[in-house]
C-alpha cells in the first residue's frame, strides 16, 4: 500500500493545526503605521494604502516589510477600498484601465500585475478631486474569485450619473440594482465564494443582500431587526462571514438609543448581527462602553459604530466613531469585540488584557480596520498619550483546533505517513 505525498502533506498540515499557537501582537510604530484594511490567513499578509501619489502597499508580517504594489490609492476617489484573499495571492483595489479611467482591479501577487475589471460604461469625470473613475473595488471574496464595489451609471437622456452596487465575477460586471432603477448604492461585502453579497441601495433603506443563482444575482429579502417600538428596521450589511451565516453592520439610525445628558441627549447608533440561517438578529450589547459624559457639543451627541469584520463563529469587531478634532478624540474613541456565543462584548483593550497582551496604561486601541476571513487575525490602531503617536498592530490569534473528525482522520493516517517515511529512508 502506498501513500500519496499530497496526502502526507495534508496530514502534516493537520498535525500543525493541532498545535496551539499562542496569540501574538505585532506592532508597527510610526512611520510604518499604515492602516491595514485587509488581512490574509493568520495575518501573514496585509494591504494598506499610503497616499494618492504612492498607491497601495503589501505587508509581509513575518519580516515586517512593506512592498509598494502600485495601483490607484483609494485616496484618488471616494468609496473604494482594498481587500486581500485568504491565501494572500489576490488583492482587490483600483488601477488605471487602457481607456485612462480608474477601474476596480485585481492584483496578482505572484505575477506582480494589476488587471482592471470593467465598468458600466459611464465615462464621466468624478467630482471627487476631479478624478476620472468608472468603478471602485470595496472588498474581495476569501477565495479571490469575486470583487465587489460600485460603478458609475448614466441614465439614458440625462447628463448626471449615480453609482450602482456591482459584482465583478468571471470576467463579467453584474449590476445589482433592480432593472430600470437609477438609485445609487454599493456592494460592501462577500462570503468566501462570492455567492452571497451584502451592500445597499439608497431607495431600499440601509441593508441589502444578493445571492448567486448560477448566471446572475437575485435580490433577497433585506435583513431586519425590530426597533424599540417593535417595527422591523432594515439593518446594515457591511460584513459577511466566510460561510455566509452571519451578517454584521453598524450606524443603524433606526435602532438608535438616546441617553440623557446634562445639556442635551446623546444619541448612540449601535451595531447589529443577523443570522442568515435563522432569519433573526440582534443589536450588539455594548452599552457599558458608551461615553455618556454630559456635553453640549453637537458632534458628541451622534456617536455611531462601524463594523470591521465578522467570523464564522459570529465574532464581530468594530469601533466607535466620534467626530471631534484633536488627539483627545483618539483616546475618547473605542474599539470593541463581541462574541455571540457568550453574548458578551468587550473593549478591545480589555480583550487584549484577557489574552495576556495588554497594552501600557498610556496606550488605547481606538480603531479596528479588518479581520481575516477565517477570523485568525485582526488589525487596528492604538494611541499612546505618553508619546502622542498612533501605531498600527496585527493581532495573530491562536491556531484553530481541528474538529473531532479531523483528529480522527489524522490518527487514521499516521500509519500511512509512517510507511511513506520508511520507504523514503530505504530509497535514500
Amino acid at each position: 500500500m502506498t501513500c500519496n505525498p499530497k496526502i502526507a502533506l495534508g496530514v502534516l498540515a493537520l498535525a500543525s493545526a493541532a498545535a496551539h499557537a499562542q496569540p501574538t501582537l505585532d506592532i508597527y510604530a510610526p512611520p510604518n503605521n499604515n492602516l491595514l484594511v485587509g488581512l490574509s490567513q493568520s495575518g501573514a499578509y496585509g494591504v494598506s494604502y499610503a497616499s494618492a501619489a504612492e498607491g497601495n502597499l503589501l505587508l509581509t508580517t513575518a519580516t515586517a516589510t512593506w512592498t509598494n504594489i502600485g495601483g490607484n490609492s483609494p485616496a484618488n476617489g471616494f468609496g473604494g477600498n482594498l481587500g486581500i484573499s485568504l491565501d494572500g495571492r489576490s488583492v482587490a483595489g483600483n488601477a488605471t484601465a487602457a481607456n485612462g479611467f480608474s477601474q476596480a482591479a485585481r492584483y496578482d501577487v505572484g505575477a506582480g500585475t494589476w488587471s482592471t475589471l470593467g465598468s458600466l460604461g459611464f465615462n464621466g469625470t468624478s467630482s471627487i478631486q476631479g478624478i476620472k473613475e468608472q468603478s471602485s473595488a470595496v472588498a474581495i471574496s476569501a477565495d479571490g474569485s469575486t470583487v465587489v464595489g460600485r460603478a458609475y451609471f448614466n441614465t439614458s437622456g440625462t447628463t448626471g450619473s449615480v453609482y450602482h452596487p456591482v459584482v465583478f465575477r468571471g470576467g463579467q460586471v453584474y449590476d445589482l440594482n433592480p432593472a430600470g432603477t437609477t438609485q445609487s448604492g454599493m456592494a460592501l461585502a462577500s462570503n468566501a465564494s462570492g455567492t452571497l453579497i451584502g451592500g445597499y441601495t439608497s431607495n431600499s433603506s440601509i441593508g441589502m443582500l444578493w445571492r448567486w443563482n448560477g448566471s446572475g444575482y437575485d435580490t433577497l429579502a433585506a435583513p431586519t431587526i425590530p426597533n424599540s417600538a417593535g417595527v422591523a428596521t432594515n439593518i446594515q450589511t457591511a460584513a459577511i462571514s466566510a460561510d455566509g451565516t452571519w451578517i454584521a453592520g453598524g450606524s443603524v439610525n433606526g435602532l438608535s438609543t438616546n441617553y440623557g445628558g446634562r445639556f442635551t441627549p446623546i444619541t448612540f447608533s449601535p451595531a447589529t448581527l443577523w443570522n442568515a440561517s435563522t432569519g433573526s438578529g440582534l443589536v450588539i450589547p455594548f452599552d457599558h462602553m458608551i461615553d455618556t459624559r454630559p456635553t453640549s457639543n453637537d458632534v458628541d451627541k451622534n456617536m455611531k459604530t462601524s463594523v470591521a469584520g465578522v467570523s464564522d463563529a459570529g465574532t464581530v469587531i468594530g469601533s466607535f466613531v466620534v467626530n471631534v478634532g484633536g488627539n483627545t478624540a483618539l483616546v475618547q474613541s473605542d474599539a470593541w469585540i463581541y462574541d455571540q456565543h457568550t453574548g458578551v462584548s468587550l473593549s478591545f483593550d480589555s480583550y487584549l488584557s484577557d489574552l495576556g497582551l495588554g497594552l501600557a496604561p498610556t496606550q488605547h486601541v481606538w480603531n479596528l480596520f479588518s479581520m481575516s476571513a477565517d477570523g485568525s487575525a485582526i488589525a487596528g490602531y492604538f494611541f499612546d498619550t505618553a508619546t502622542n503617536t498612533t501605531s498600527a498592530f496585527v493581532l495573530h490569534l491562536a491556531a484553530p483546533v481541528p474538529e473531532p473528525g479531523s483528529l480522527a482522520m489524522f490518527a487514521a493516517a499516521l500509519p500511512l505517513l509512517a510507511g511513506y517515511a520508511a520507504r523514503r529512508r530505504r530509497r535514500a
